[in-house]
């Protein structure tokens, strides 16, 4: 089974609070409130959070989340809290 999963990059030398920003297009998932991406680092969304951490060893991915990825390729749509893309 392979589970997927998309990476978020924050280029920012400050954290960035992420809690309520919403992921759109194939999959839907609403960041927790609370969640604090890293200066310069990455978080990770999963469609199956405990297999990514179980087979493959990467602990602290975030969802699940619904719906699923085309293997073609599709536009995701990260939004803020107030709903404007980002």
């Amino acid at each position: 089974m392979f589970t997927e999963f998309v990476e978020l990059y924050n280029p920012l030398p400050v954290p960035v609070d992420v809690g309520g920003w919403s992921l759109t297009g194939g999959v839907t998932l609403v960041l927790p409130a609370g969640t604090v991406m890293a200066p310069c680092g990455y978080l990770v969304l999963a469609e199956n959070p405990e297999h990514l951490a179980s087979a493959l060893k990467f602990p602290g991915a975030l969802g699940p989340w619904s719906g699923s990825l085309r293997n073609e390729g599709e536009e995701l749509v990260l939004r803020d809290a107030s709903l404007a893309a980002v």
